[in-house]
């Protein structure tokens, strides 16, 4: 995953003089961060709290052997961080996923529960680059199963219409499943 970096526009320390408020300022962004990484259900305030929860500790980890930072160290921190980080995004997209399917439970048309979940999969999207193939994969198959839960209308993901008889097919099938027919 790609998360590995320090983003230019959230330097709190590199920038300033070290003073043991800024630090212990970013540690408390750190541990805001790592809350609202661990609650929320919003793809943007994940991936861009996950990417300053990064980016903070890999600032903190440039000081940490001038100032004397209490355990766990921001390093040991940073090896904790990457080791978990499948997981952390795995319980995201649950969190994600379960608040969608609330919405969608909710809404009354089918126009309004298609809508739903077509935004499921295009707010996500922006931040496939921070997640693996099995992240990829679990989130097409979600969005996948409202479609067919909700018998919706949306073309799913992996997936093509048969020119004959309409049914959607998966994608590297030869023959249509519902009509037989070869594709070409």
């Amino acid at each position: 995953m790609n998360f590995n970096y320090i983003d230019n526009n959230c330097l709190y320390i590199i920038n300033k003089h070290h003073y043991i408020g800024t630090i212990q300022n970013c540690l408390r962004i750190s541990k805001d961060c790592a809350e609202l990484i661990n609650t929320t259900k919003k793809p943007n305030i994940f991936f861009t709290r996950y990417n300053l929860l990064i980016s903070i500790i890999n600032e903190l980890i440039t000081v940490e052997k001038k100032y004397k930072l209490k355990n766990p160290k921001p390093s040991e921190i940073k090896k904790d961080l990457m080791r978990k980080e499948p997981y952390t995004i795995d319980n995201f997209i649950d969190r994600y996923y379960q608040n969608t399917i609330l919405k969608v439970n909710s809404l009354k048309t089918v126009k309004a529960k298609e809508n739903s979940t077509k935004k499921f999969l295009a707010d996500i999207q922006d931040y496939y680059i921070y997640m693996d193939k099995s992240a990829i994969f679990k989130l097409n198959n979600l969005y996948n199963s409202i479609i067919d839960n909700y018998k919706l209308t949306l073309k799913k993901v992996g997936y093509s219409f048969c020119k004959y008889c309409g049914k959607q097919i998966k994608e590297d099938s030869i023959f249509c499943t519902y009509c037989g027919k070869k594709r070409n």
